[in-house]
């Protein structure tokens, strides 16, 4: 038996088979909505990170003293002046059963473009330009970069760091497990 769709049915669905029009399409192309970048904030300071060129690497030194010479740089933090408070980039909900294995800062890099400083100044211009006067060396380590490698005995450890929580037992990370046997049940 084979059902089949009345056509005068189909007026039921009014997005089915049709241009729907997107509700704030209009808006969108003329430039009406606005954004947090829009608001010019009296005192703001203006923010640029230095990203790590690494896939894995612990930094030997950063030097910011000549980003700090540039007009309109305001300060510069490093993972030296930050507290090490573990945090999750997951979102599941509360309590989280992600790890908490990221810092803001960290003296180890864990992939490229991972952020070593944060640069403050007055100026969007002087933010960048301090950007790029920090000074950092790296001692590089070997990266993990695909999942073999990562499941092989001998593979770099990438989260090592005593705060983090819940770093599990790779072993145990079972979603789910069942067994099945195929036969006749009377034999």
């Amino acid at each position: 038996m084979t059902d089949t769709l009345n056509t005068k049915e189909l007026k039921r669905f009014a997005a089915v088979n049709r241009s729907v029009k997107k509700v704030d399409g209009v808006a969108l192309v003329t430039g009406q909505p606005v954004y947090t970048d829009d608001f010019d904030v009296p005192g703001a300071l203006h923010v640029k990170l230095v990203r790590s060129p690494h896939a894995h690497a612990i930094i030997k030194e950063i030097d910011v003293s000549r980003a700090l010479k540039i007009p309109g740089v305001v300060t510069i933090l490093t993972y030296k002046d930050l507290p090490r408070i573990p945090f999750t980039r997951a979102g599941q909900g509360y309590p989280e059963p992600s790890p908490y294995d990221t810092f803001v800062l960290d003296r180890k890099v864990r992939y490229v473009g991972d952020p070593v400083a944060i640069v403050a100044a007055e100026t969007e211009k002087a933010a960048r330009l301090g950007a790029k006067a920090v000074k950092v060396e790296y001692e590089v380590l070997d990266a993990v970069l695909d999942f073999e490698q990562a499941t092989n005995e001998d593979a770099p450890i990438i989260h090592d760091e005593p705060e983090a929580i819940g770093i599990h037992d790779a072993s145990k990370n079972i979603a789910a497990h069942f067994e099945m046997e195929i036969g006749n049940i009377d034999e």
